[in-house]
Formats: structure tokens, sequence, C-alpha cells
């Protein structure tokens, strides 16, 4: 199974807890070097992608799960956008609703479970 581009062996079923993908998460990436996480709205595909949220709490689930998301694509250069597929959307979502407690994680993640693209940007120090 994968869980966040993360795979958990299959023996374990379909099951696995969401503070065991947190824990894995925090490991895996080293918030102290992001400066900001951006989202933006609309296609990379045109010119209708716009800035939709700042997210302003680096050590949310939320944020950390993004900044994972975003250095484990390998078509990203610094400081470009990366599309977020819906499957990845639906995770974060899922996991930042039950992890995270402030109410600016509560609305990206609904924002998640739509069709709408987004895109996230980590900018670096």
């Amino acid at each position: 199974m994968f869980i966040l581009g993360m795979y958990f062996p299959a023996d374990r079923g379909n099951i696995v807890p969401s503070s065991e993908v947190a824990e894995l998460v925090e490991k895996a990436v080293d918030m102290s070097k992001v400066k900001e996480i951006k989202l933006h709205q609309g296609s990379t595909k045109s010119t209708k992608t716009e800035l939709y949220k700042t997210i302003s709490n680096k050590e949310s689930f939320l944020a950390k799960a993004l900044t994972h998301y975003y250095l484990n694509q390998e078509t990203v250069k610094e400081g470009g956008l990366k599309y977020m597929y819906f499957t990845n959307k639906y995770q974060i979502a899922e996991l930042s609703l039950e992890l995270d407690k402030d109410a600016e994680c509560f609305e990206i993640a609904k924002k998640f479970q739509d069709m709408e693209p987004v895109n996230v940007e980590v900018v670096f120090n």
C-alpha cells in the first residue's frame, strides 16, 4: 500500500495508523529550510494559475506533507510549481483533518477534496 508515496507492506492490510504516517513524514523533511509553502489554483498549462493560499503554520502535518510531496517530485525545479494529483490531495486532506487542529488546515483540507487543480510550490531559505 502506498500512502503519500511511502510504501507500507501489503501484509499490514489497508489500515495504517495516521500517527505512523505522520511520524515518517516528520522524519523525511527538514522544515528549518522551508521559507514558505504556496498553493496555487488553476492549470499550469494555461496562464490561469493564481495564488490561492500561503500556509502560515509550517509545523502542521499539512505543511510537512506538502513539503514531502514537493521534494519527491522529479520534475520540480526550485521555485517551480508541482501539480497535485487527486489521490495525493485526498490522502493529505484526510490525514490533515485527523491530525491538525487549526482552521487554516481545515480550510485547505476541505479545498483538497474537490476536483479543482491545485499546484504546490515550496520556497527554501
